[in-house]
């Protein structure tokens, strides 16, 4: 419960910290995005001067652990804005598609971000006064997430074509994604420990439990979405009114504003 804070915040990796919500650690990449999500909001929606101390605050208060990663989670941004800029045929994006999928695979199965981290590492010796963490790895993360910058590039202009069947499943079952990523590891816990040396069974058991919840908690999150969005155009009405002047009239022979005065009691 001393972390629980931390959790509710998503700090625990600011800085020297280093807090798992509880027992669930896939999930601390949550404490990297959200804010990453809360520097990119105020870099697009910020204004003047308010946004440059906003940054510097929010920036300061993250520390080098995130910021290592940082760049990698912002690599859609150019991406995006490159496809805008300069649109290539779908036959160099189809073959860009394979080539980083092909590369992809031989730095996973010949493990090529372990000598990359190694040399990052030995250069960053004792720059940080703690341990990195998540964030140790960067520098193979980094050839990971060029690849997957240049795969999602080729996606854009590829036009693969996938049968109807196919397509509704993909879509379906990426619908779940973020209810799996927010259970599975608790609930393979769970059923491992129920179920000693039956490995793969609790491995089922824990997909077919997290896949249940997915299926149930998901949709309740487009309502959640819907509800907030309400919310926020409620707040907005009501700023807007404070702001606009109530009982104006106009004269009838001329476009200027007229204000009634109240009468006056003599």
């Amino acid at each position: 419960m001393a972390y629980l804070p931390l959790d509710l915040t998503f700090i625990g990796h600011f800085w020297c910290l280093s807090e798992s919500a509880f027992s669930n650690a896939p999930c601390w990449s949550l404490a990297y995005e959200v804010w990453y999500y809360v520097l990119f909001a105020i870099a697009v929606f910020g204004r003047g001067a308010t946004r440059w101390v906003l940054l510097v605050v929010v920036m300061g208060g993250m520390g080098p652990k995130l910021w290592l990663l940082l760049p990698i989670w912002a690599g859609g941004v150019p991406i995006a804005h490159l496809w805008r800029w300069k649109q290539i045929s779908s036959s160099p994006c189809r073959l860009l598609v394979l080539v980083a999928t092909a590369l992809f695979a031989v730095v996973k199965v010949m493990r090529l971000e372990e000598p990359a981290d190694d040399l990052a590492q030995a250069a960053i010796a004792g720059l940080f006064p703690f341990p990195l963490g998540f964030s140790q790895w960067f520098a193979g993360d980094f050839g990971v997430g060029c690849l997957t910058m240049g795969l999602v590039y080729g996606l854009g202009g590829a036009e693969f074509r996938f049968p109807t069947w196919l397509g509704t499943a993909i879509t379906g079952f990426a619908k779940l994604s973020f209810g799996l990523y927010l259970v599975h590891y608790p609930l393979l816990l769970i059923w491992r420990g129920l179920l000693p040396g039956h490995g793969w069974l609790a491995m089922a058991l824990a997909l077919l439990c997290a896949l249940s919840f997915a299926a149930v908690a998901e949709p309740r999150k487009d309502r959640a979405r819907r509800m907030l969005t309400w919310l926020v155009n409620r707040l907005r009405s009501g700023r807007d009114s404070r702001f606009s002047p109530a009982g104006i009239q106009r004269d009838p022979g001329s476009n200027a504003p007229v204000r009634p005065r109240p009468d006056r009691q003599t």
